[in-house]
């Protein structure tokens, strides 16, 4: 269940999500001062604080909006994934593969 998914303060947005495979949390914000926006996920379940399971980067020339657009696709999807008992791993590197398969992002690491 998506039980989070909204914005927060310079453009950055995070979602919640608890499902029965797994509980993450997937945050879209700045890098650094003069950086885009990048994504990662963490792995709610494993402890405080939760550890670093994925990170996206994306291509410079993407805006902001077409990033909180991936941001929503990402949480969707990894939703789905996690309802329907795909492990973490699994889901996210069918959806991650497939993003940068289609150029929509730079690079991304499965941690």
């Amino acid at each position: 269940m998506i039980e989070a998914n909204s914005f927060g303060s310079f453009g950055s947005k995070f979602s919640v999500i608890k499902t029965p495979s797994f509980n993450i949390r997937i945050t879209t914000a700045k890098e650094g001062i003069f950086s885009g926006l990048s994504s990662a996920v963490w792995d709610d379940d494993g402890g405080f604080p939760p550890p670093l399971c994925a990170q996206v980067s994306y291509p410079s020339s993407m805006s902001k909006s077409e990033r909180h657009a991936v941001h929503d696709t990402l949480t969707e999807h990894l939703n789905s994934r996690g309802e329907s008992g795909m492990d973490l791993p699994e889901a996210l590197w069918s959806i991650l593969a497939y993003l940068q398969e289609e150029e929509t992002i730079k690079t991304f690491s499965i941690v």
